[in-house]
This record gives C-alpha cells, structure tokens and sequence, in this order.
C-alpha cells in the first residue's frame, strides 16, 4: 500500500514511469504460457558482443531464472518466457542495459539490438521508522525516472528485489541515471527515494518505512485483467491502481518531497495538484493487487496500464472490511485523422510550390496492443512516428497531405523567402480537416548570402561535402516572433559544396548537418551580398564543428 501526497509535475522525473513500467515480474500471467524473446546486444554502438577478449554477456529475465549467453555475433535468444510485459537485462560485470518487452504466448517478440551502458548498483537498508528495526521481506522496485507529462509513456524496465531477514537489498546491473526506488511492505506505508547510479559505484538507498494506520480503515482489493483483440481476457501484470477523492487521472500521483541518497528532503512543486489524500498499489504477476490501510469513506478508484484505455468506478471502504474492486482494460488503438490544405502567398494570393510543413512538436509514441516496437520488434506493443506522416511539402499547386495523430495539432510552415507561418487544427479520428495557410512574403530587397560546406580530411585539408542540409535562420524579432526565428531557409549542397540563399537584410544563424557530422550555429549578420564557409565535423555531444566568415 502507497499512500502520498501528490503533485502531477514530479511525475516528470519520477514515479510515472513506475506506473506505466512493465512488471518484470517473472510467473506467466497464464499457468503454461509462454513466448520466446530474440534479439541482439553489443558493447557499444560501433563494437559487436564477442570482440576477441571481451567479456560474456549474459542475458536474463528479471525475476525468473531464465538466463542464457549471447552469441559471438551478439544474438540471443530466450526460450520459454512468461506471456505478458517482462523485463530483460543484459549485463557484464560492469555494463548493463534493460528493456520492457510484452510476450505473447507461443509467439517471438524481438527486442531489436540492445547497446550496453556503464552501471552501477543500488544497495540499502529498508526498516521501520518508528523504531529502526529492519524490514524483511520487504518488495523493493527500480524504475528509470524520466522528464514527461503525458500518459502516453511507454512501459519501461522495471527491476526487482526482496530484502533478506536483515533487511538488506541490492540491485545490481543498473545503467547510469536518475532511479525511483520504491518499498512495500503490508502493515506500512510505502516509500520512495529518487536516487542517482554511477558508473562502477554502489549508491546508497537506505528507506524508512512507516507503520499503517490501522483504526477505521478498511482495504480495497481485486484483479485487473486485459482484454485482447480476439475477445480472450488474461489477468494483467504491472497495472497501476490508483485510489483517490477526486475523480480518474492519466498520471502517477506523486511525493509533494522525496529524499535524495543523502537523505536530504527535496520539494517537488508544480503542476495540477491530484485530490489529497491518494493511494496506489501495483497488479503482481496474477492480476492481483492491494491497498490496505484506507480510512472510510467513499473514493474514486482507477486502474492504467500503457497499452490500455484506462478504466475507473467508484468504491466504498469500509472499517475493517475488504471491498472488491476488479478491472478488465480494453487495448489502447491508435487514433488519427488527415490535415490537407493549400500553401499560398499572403501578398499575391498564388501557391507556394515546396513549402515545408511539419507537426510543430511532434508526439510520443502512441501505444497500442499488437503495434511496432521501439527497437523495431513486432510485437511490444507501440506505435511510433512511422505510423503517421508528420512532415510534408507542398507540390507544384501548393497542396500539401498530412496524417496526424487525432485531436489538437499545431502546425508550423517554413518556405524560402517568405515568414515562418503556423497554425492549429483539430484532427477528426478518421476524417479530414483543412488548414490553409498563407504565408508573408519578407522584405522584396534580397541579398545574397552563399557559401561552401567542407569537412576536414585527415591531413587536415578541407573537401567540399556533397548531400549537406544547410539551415539559416532570422535571429528573433521579440516584437513580431517571441520564441522563434521570424524567417528560415533550407538548401541541400551540390557536388562543389555550394549553397546560396536570397535573404533580407538582419542577422541570421547559420549551420549544416550531413550524417553524423554537423556544423553548431554560427552568427551572421547580413548587410549585403555574403559569403560563409561552413566547417563540419562528426558530432559527439553540444559542442562540434564551427564555421565563420570567409
């Protein structure tokens, strides 16, 4: 049982993925089903698995005593997985890498290929805050904390741990970053500490619990099941159960403060605050959850899961009684629309033939039950950008096609000469919405501004770069455009290198990008005919190539 104070916005850096992570719980949902998880694992992005020397990876299943050794090429592949959503860790004694995967009994689910990552552990103390004496037996889970503010979240690894008759626990193989780690324990609240895994080291993640209330309260328990498109309903692991006064929500209710390995406490503020006092327990690997500890009354319970529409009812606690509360959530489907229209100049009326037209930010993956994976398997349960047509560009007459996630879509036009434009439309579920856009012509007095991209050759010599996208950018008019460039321009280089734009006079930033090799912004100011010479160089972080007035 989990019973916090909660503010929506620090589920931007924690809890929620604990919600929408997978329960990488180990038993099949089905007594006898199982499916097969393949996939391939390397030491680095440009190193495959087996480099002469190099360490053995081995691959598991969290939670299960499913392990094998992958192949010389980097291939694995896990025989007699439990259906449902599971955990895979590949690991070395000091690289680790894990992802969620939803396995489908008697078929494949491939994982696609898994890159290691420096890793360290947490390890820690899990006790009683009202004495210190230690906490056996104790449900211990790791999830990633990640920055979003949607419940659109994909399910993300989740690791495992009991604490032993000390209560002690460690959870090893854990790519550097930001963790939540979370306690249960029934007879205590339950407690999270958000902490942060360095490379080769142990960090800290001691937890005090506090004893449950126990008079006038009561429990909420049941199962939450899943419905699949052929009409079977299975019992769902890692479903999230929230319990609360006000009405349904799409994220994790969360800590209002947290504590750091430290033990310093942190204010987390922000956001929407959820009804106050909420409570939330995890599905285990049976469908089965529980919240114990909730005062009388009447409440709003919810249950979520990525992949599923989320399902809510009200329910009734009563003192000293256990009310039953179970769930069948219908699979998530990807629901999108058309966005056409026609490209024209504002001043003359007449189309704009190649203008760019893109989703202004483009969306999460949208999850579905049975859609594409985000390392290219068939099978996890997720529908990416490849499923929708985000960006377009205006034919000869001006006219442009869109498909677009259904619902609110703001989008932004670019074409050379003219100011940026943009718009919002909401995309009918199946139909078609217009959006016409008519874009302001810049100043009719043009300069020249051109150049040439190269990259540098080993003996330090420069060749021109073929193939390269230049952009320039008016640097921001605050009056006109406040978080924006009011104008932009797009070339491809040819095979000399060259690029040439017609502009306006003002002061533009200018870069390129090919492949892995890209150009950070340089500053021009344009007063007249200009020419820039555009150094590139391959791209390892914030920092890069550069470029300057020739």
């Amino acid at each position: 049982m989990r019973r916090l104070r909660s503010t929506a916005a620090f589920a931007a850096a924690a809890l929620l993925v604990s919600a929408y992570g997978c329960g990488g719980g180990g038993a099949a949902s089905v007594a006898g089903r199982s499916g097969t998880i393949t996939g391939s694992v390397y030491m680095d992005r440009s190193a495959a698995a087996a480099l002469p020397g190099a360490e053995t990876i081995q691959v598991s299943v969290e939670g299960t005593t499913l392990t094998t050794s992958a192949a010389p090429d980097g291939s694995f592949v896990l025989n007699g997985v439990p259906e449902g959503y599971q955990t895979i860790v590949a690991r070395t004694s000091g690289r680790a890498v894990a992802v969620a995967a939803h396995v489908r009994a008697g078929r494949p689910t491939d994982v696609g290929d898994l890159v290691l990552a420096d890793a360290g552990q947490v390890s820690g103390l899990v006790s009683s805050a009202a004495d210190a004496s230690p906490i056996s037996g104790a449900h211990i889970t790791v999830t990633p904390a990640v920055i979003s503010n949607t419940d659109e979240v994909g399910p993300l690894p989740v690791r495992r741990a009991i604490t032993d008759r000390h209560g002690s626990y460690t959870v090893a193989g854990l790519p550097s970053g930001d963790y939540v780690v979370t306690a249960e324990k029934r007879g205590f609240e339950s407690g999270s500490l958000l902490v942060a895994i360095t490379p080769g080291a142990t960090t800290p993640g001691d937890i005090a619990l506090k004893p449950g209330e126990s008079a006038g309260v009561g429990t909420l328990e049941g199962v939450v099941s899943a419905a699949s498109a052929d009409g079977t309903v299975q019992p769902l692991a890692g479903a999230l159960v929230r319990l609360g006064r006000g009405g349904p929500v799409e994220v994790l209710p969360v800590p209002d403060r947290v504590r750091d390995s430290a033990g310093n406490e942190t204010t987390v503020g922000g956001g929407i605050l959820p009804p106050d006092p909420c409570w939330y327990a995890y599905t285990d690997e049976n469908g089965k959850y529980t919240i114990d500890g909730v005062p009388s009354g009447t409440y709003e319970a919810s249950a979520v899961r990525a992949g599923f529409e989320p399902e809510s009812r009200t329910v009734t606690i009563r003192s000293g009684a256990a009310t039953q509360a179970d769930f069948t959530l219908q699979p998530h489907v990807v629901r999108w629309g058309t966005v056409a229209g026609t490209v024209t100049d504002r001043a003359t009326g007449t189309p704009i033939a190649g203008a760019f037209v893109a989703v202004r930010f483009m969306p999460p993956p949208i999850p579905v039950d049975g859609g594409p994976g985000p390392n290219g398997g068939a099978a996890s349960g997720w529908a990416g950008m490849a499923d929708f047509d985000l960006t377009a560009v205006t034919n000869r007459n001006g006219e442009y096609t869109l498909k677009a996630p259904a619902g609110d879509v703001a989008l932004w036009v670019q074409a050379n000469g003219y100011m940026l434009g943009d718009t919002t439309v909401t995309v009918p579920s199946g139909g078609v919405v217009r959006a016409d856009i008519a874009l302001e012509p810049v100043s009719t007095r043009t300069f020249t501004l051109k150049g040439v991209v190269a990259a540098k050759r080993p003996d330090g010599t420069l060749s021109p770069v073929e193939g390269a996208r230049v952009i320039a950018g008016q640097i921001n008019d605050p009056t006109t455009w406040p978080d924006r460039p009011i104008s932009a321009y797009t070339a491809v280089t040819g095979l000399d290198g060259a690029f040439s734009f017609d502009v306006s006079a003002g002061e533009y930033y200018i870069m390129a990008a090919k492949d892995d090799m890209v150009c950070m912004p340089t500053n021009v100011n344009v007063t007249g005919d200009t020419d820039v010479r555009l150094v590139l160089d391959t791209f390892i972080g914030p920092g890069g190539g550069g470029g300057g007035r020739r």
